[in-house]
């Protein structure tokens, strides 16, 4: 009885790490997103092989992917209007308009970091990239953001991959535990 009960739970055990496999590798980063037929760096796939290239992209799994190190570079400064939920972006009232820059970092990254993260009326410098998704779309990808004296780095210059996911065993995209490696901006 007592080996049965052991089969039993391992069976379970190993379920459960096929279906936490599986999530991961879909929220992996390897830009399959949705099925736009695009493979991580904006090419078009011409296969299955080419849905598993590694690229640049924003590579969360959750639509298409483009390369935001080609991007059109921008800087945007102005106050924080509002933060949204994770995902929704910054809006940052320059004077002149309210623009959103998505993809300032998680704030366990800016703890790590031992700099506040930036809050409403919060006066900020972002240096990003627009990019263009394949529907048309725009979005501005903050590359660094400068908070009072601080400069923060929060993509890799050669990847464009996220800096808070560094040291995470590969998995990229959401659901991991583990810590962050936070990396101050180049001077």
């Amino acid at each position: 009885m007592k080996a049965l009960k052991k089969v039993f739970i391992l069976t379970i055990v190993m379920a459960m790490g096929a279906v936490m496999q599986g999530q991961a590798f879909a929220k992996g980063g390897f830009g399959r997103g949705m099925g736009q037929g695009q493979a991580v760096n904006g090419d078009i796939a011409d296969n299955q092989a080419s849905e598993f290239k590694r690229g640049r992209g924003l590579g969360n799994g959750m639509g298409p992917v483009v390369n935001i190190l080609e991007g059109e570079p921008v800087v945007v400064s102005g106050a924080i209007a509002e933060i949204g939920y994770y995902g929704q972006g910054v809006q940052i009232d320059n004077g002149t308009e309210i623009i959103t820059v998505y993809g300032i970092g998680p704030v366990m990254y800016w703890e790590q970091l031992e700099v506040p993260y930036p809050v409403v009326a919060d006066t900020i410098i972002v240096n990003g990239s627009k990019v263009v998704f394949s529907d048309g779309s725009e979005k501005i990808i903050a590359l660094s953001v400068t908070a009072g004296q601080d400069e923060i780095a929060l993509r890799d210059a050669e990847t464009g991959f996220p800096l808070w996911h560094q040291g995470q065993g590969g998995v990229r995209g959401q659901g991991s535990m583990f810590p962050c490696t936070a990396i101050p901006a180049a001077e």
